[in-house]
């Protein structure tokens, strides 16, 4: 997608342009940054709430999945969505693990900025 804009968000670091499905993660970048966001130490912060909402999402997506899980009869569609559950389920840490690693990155720019 060259040519796009994003915003203001081009060079940020925050990766809208190498994401999968990008506009759906300009709509997050979009909902978490202000407006003139510039490349600095609060470009850290701004990640860090691109994957909160990011991990509220998949846990929301998860609760709902269980649920439609138990209703299903079919063997087969039931095995299939425990499938994506899992890997919700994995997403899920891989977003926390990020959480934390930016929260001890977070630490060390105070520290020495």
């Amino acid at each position: 997608m060259t040519g796009m804009t994003w915003g203001g968000f081009e060079g940020l670091g925050v990766g809208v342009e190498m994401a999968h499905d990008q506009p759906s993660c300009l709509s997050i970048v979009t909902e978490v940054a202000p407006a003139g966001v510039v490349m600095d130490t609060k470009t850290v912060y701004l990640l860090q709430m691109v994957l909160h909402k990011s991990s509220l999402k998949v846990h929301e997506t998860i609760h709902l999945a269980s649920n439609v899980n138990g209703r299903i009869n079919n063997g087969q569609e039931q095995a299939t969505l425990a499938d994506c559950l899992e890997l919700m389920d994995l997403s899920r840490d891989r977003l926390m693990d990020s959480m934390m690693g930016l929260g001890n990155l977070s630490a060390i720019i105070i520290k020495f900025p």
